[in-house]
């Protein structure tokens, strides 16, 4: 199993910038500073309000960002997760105009979050995740499903799959339109270990309705559709070329592929190579989708980077890290020679703190792009990453969160 760094997550925020295409922070850590950048070639702090500062500054927990996505330079959205005082978690919507922003999202039910955000246009935005339900006396995870119709976000109604005992989550979402959103996720039925398959919803202008799809999770997983449980059900991406055409993978150890062809959701082969796991995908066109990804082996292995073109999948080199360990966990483009991949690398594997790692395809050829780091806060060193990925004409803008190593 590839080894992750998040268990225990104190949110933080940064953000990367390519030297052609400015890129803003999404995330943010109590006191801290995000990151922006309008010219190219370096980066800017800016601050992103917390969501609750006052239950932050008191239990060290800021507001965790697990998606982001615009509309142009001047829109974008991240969502994600905060504590209040008494330790119950919270759904938190942020927006970018000029500066980030709270946003009040009192709609969200207490013990909520969200996972992903894709905006269709500046009225009409949907964020997708969990909420807590009592069934029969016990606490099972739900679905929910938000709307941003340009002044307030509203709890949509959305389906679950399963109606007893088990757990339904969605994790990611993607629009072609606004008649046509699909969201992915996992359904659970309880036991040891738990038994999940995938939940995909699709919205047509008028409700959301699960469309049938049957992919079991494998058994390296146990259960689970990813195997690293502090980041599931979050390793999950979905994109949509058209009405007929709609691609989603979900990461970790068993990685796989689904496509939507119109009638039926199906599992490809052939997109993940033996040794690696898939964590991002995005579609620019039914001949043109990436897949981001990485080694399961912790040494100096390169990237993964798949591009298919209609017809198959094909491994397309990538720059060779002179790290022991580099994660590709997103990815995200506005054109085909306009397309960028984040994550997150490990300069030794006794060292501590890992930083943030981004790359930009220019259409012939993938490149590193400088992504900036906080170091320390109170002395400790920090663990950094970036998994979510929003790019626009003009911009990108990225999500992710930052660890307090104490140990």
């Amino acid at each position: 199993m590839a080894s992750r760094w998040w268990v225990g997550v104190v949110a933080a925020g940064l953000t990367l910038l390519a030297t052609s295409t400015p890129a803003y922070a999404a995330t943010i850590y109590p006191g801290a500073l995000l990151e922006r950048s309008v010219g190219g070639g370096g980066f800017v702090a800016t601050y992103a309000p917390q969501p609750n500062l006052a239950a932050a500054q008191v239990n060290g927990y800021g507001w965790v960002s697990y998606g982001v996505s615009a509309t142009s330079t001047s829109d974008a959205w991240a969502v994600g997760a905060y504590l209040d005082r008494l330790g119950t978690e919270h759904a938190a919507t942020e927006h970018f105009t000029s500066t980030w922003q709270n946003v009040s999202n009192s709609a969200a039910p207490p013990s909520s979050l969200l996972s992903g955000v894709a905006a269709v246009a500046t009225d009409d935005v949907w964020a997708v995740g969990q909420r807590v339900a009592t069934v029969s006396g016990q606490r099972l995870n739900r679905t929910l499903i938000e709307h941003w119709n340009g002044i307030s976000w509203s709890v949509v109604a959305s389906q679950d799959a399963i109606s007893g005992s088990g757990a339904d989550v969605l994790s990611a979402v993607a629009a072609h339109g606004a008649n046509d959103v699909w969201t992915a996720g996992e359904t659970c039925t309880l036991g040891t270990p738990e038994t999940c398959s995938t939940l995909f919803e699709h919205w047509d202008g008028t409700q959301w309705m699960i469309v049938p799809s049957s992919h079991a999770a494998p058994l390296a997983t146990n259960g689970h559709l990813c195997d690293d449980t502090t980041r599931c059900p979050y390793s999950v991406a979905i994109s949509v070329v058209s009405d007929t055409d709609v691609w989603a993978v979900y990461g970790g150890i068993a990685s796989f592929v689904m496509h939507w062809d119109g009638t039926s959701w199906t599992s490809v082969g052939g997109a993940v190579p033996s040794g690696y796991e898939i964590n991002g995908l995005w579609a620019a066109a039914a001949n043109d989708i990436w897949a981001v990804g990485d080694s399961l082996l912790d040494q100096r292995n390169p990237t993964l980077f798949e591009h298919w073109d209609g017809n198959t999948w094909t491994v397309v080199p990538g720059p060779i890290p002179a790290h022991t360990r580099v994660w590709l966990l997103g990815v995200s483009g506005s054109a085909t020679n306009d397309v960028y991949a984040v994550g997150a690398y490990r300069t030794c594997n006794s060292c501590n703190g890992a930083h943030t790692w981004a790359e930009h395809w220019d259409g012939s050829s993938w490149s590193v792009v400088v992504a900036q780091n906080p170091t320390t806060i109170a002395g400790y060193p920090l663990d950094n990453y970036l998994d979510g990925i929003s790019v626009v004409v003009g911009g990108a803008f990225a999500a992710g969160n930052e660890t307090v190593e104490t140990g």
